[in-house]
C-alpha cells in the first residue's frame, strides 16, 4: 500500500467526478465499502478510507445523496480518536470536505456536538492534523458560529494561541483568520483580551502573529472595539508588549485602508 495506492486513490477519484451524476447508482456500495476499510486494521487502508470521502463528497452532493453523506459524518465523528496523525489528518480533510458541501444546518453530528470534539485535537502537533483541524475550525467560525456557546468558542481560543507557534506558514494564517471569525461571532472583547495578554510572550514569531491576529479583529469588528484595549494595553512598561501594539496598530491601518481617513 505505497506509491500503488495514491495512483488508485487519484485514478478512482477522477472516475467518480468525471462520472459525476452517473455515479449516483454505485455510491450506496462504494460508501458501503469506504466504511469497511475505515475500520481496516492498516493505518494506510483507512486513511485511504478517508481520503477517498474527500474526493467524492462534492460528487455525492450532486446525486442527492445527503443522507449518504450524513452517515459518512457520524461515522467518521467516531474515528476521531484516531492514533495514527497521518490518518487522523486524513479524517479531518472527510470531514471538512463533507461539512463544505451538506453545509452547516444540515451536518450530522450536529456542529454543535462537533466542535468541541475538535477542541482537545487542536493540542496534537502533527503537521497534517493542525493544517485540517484549523480550517475545519475556521469553516465553521466562519459560516456555523451560532450553533455553538460563547464558552466554547473562547475555549478554542486558548488552544489557538498555541498554533500561532507553528512553522508552517499555512497553519498561522488560517489561526489568525479564524480569530477574526470568532471576534465577529461572539464581539471582540474577550477575544482581545487573550490576544493582548499573548503579547508578553517571549517567542518573537508568535508575538508577530498576535499583531496580526488584533489587526484581523479589529478590521472584522471596526477598529472603534479594539483601539481603546490597545491604547490601554500600551501603558504597560514592558518593551515587548509596548512594540506588539505599535505593530497591530501598523496592521491594523494597513488592513482597514480607506476606512483609515
Amino acid at each position: 500500500v505505497g506509491e500503488d495506492a495514491h495512483v488508485m486513490l487519484n485514478g478512482f477519484g477522477t472516475v467518480v467526478n468525471s462520472l459525476g451524476k452517473r455515479a449516483a447508482n454505485y455510491l450506496p456500495q462504494v460508501c458501503g465499502t469506504i466504511k469497511w476499510r475505515l475500520n481496516n486494521k492498516s493505518a494506510k487502508i483507512r486513511q485511504q478510507a478517508a481520503d477517498l470521502i474527500a474526493r467524492i463528497a462534492p460528487v455525492m452532493k450532486a446525486c442527492e445523496q445527503e443522507q449518504l453523506l450524513g452517515h459518512l459524518g457520524v461515522v467518521l465523528y467516531e474515528y476521531l480518536g484516531e492514533e495514527y496523525p497521518e490518518v487522523l489528518g486524513s479524517i479531518l480533510g472527510a470531514l471538512k470536505s463533507i461539512v463544505n458541501v451538506i453545509g452547516m444546518t444540515k451536518m450530522t453530528p450536529p456542529i454543535k456536538e462537533l466542535l468541541p470534539r475538535l477542541t482537545p485535537v487542536l493540542k496534537n502537533r502533527h503537521e497534517k492534523v493542525q493544517e485540517n483541524c484549523i480550517d475545519l475550525v475556521g469553516r465553521i467560525a466562519d459560516r456555523g458560529a451560532s450553533f455553538v456557546p460563547a464558552r466554547e468558542w473562547m475555549r478554542i481560543c486558548f488552544e489557538l494561541l498555541d498554533m500561532l507557534k507553528a512553522h508552517k506558514k499555512a497553519i498561522r494564517r488560517a489561526t489568525v483568520n479564524t480569530f477574526g471569525y470568532i471576534a465577529k461571532a461572539i464581539g471582540p472583547q474577550d477575544v482581545l483580551v487573550t490576544l493582548l495578554n499573548n503579547l508578553k510572550v517571549q517567542e518573537r514569531q508568535n508575538r508577530v502573529c498576535t499583531t496580526v491576529a488584533i489587526a484581523i479583529v479589529a478590521e472584522t469588528c471596526a477598529p472603534f472595539t479594539v483601539l481603546p484595549a490597545l491604547m490601554n494595553e500600551y501603558r504597560t512598561p514592558e518593551l515587548n508588549v509596548q512594540n506588539g501594539v505599535l505593530k497591530a496598530l501598523s496592521f491594523m491601518f494597513e488592513y482597514i485602508g480607506e476606512m483609515g481617513k
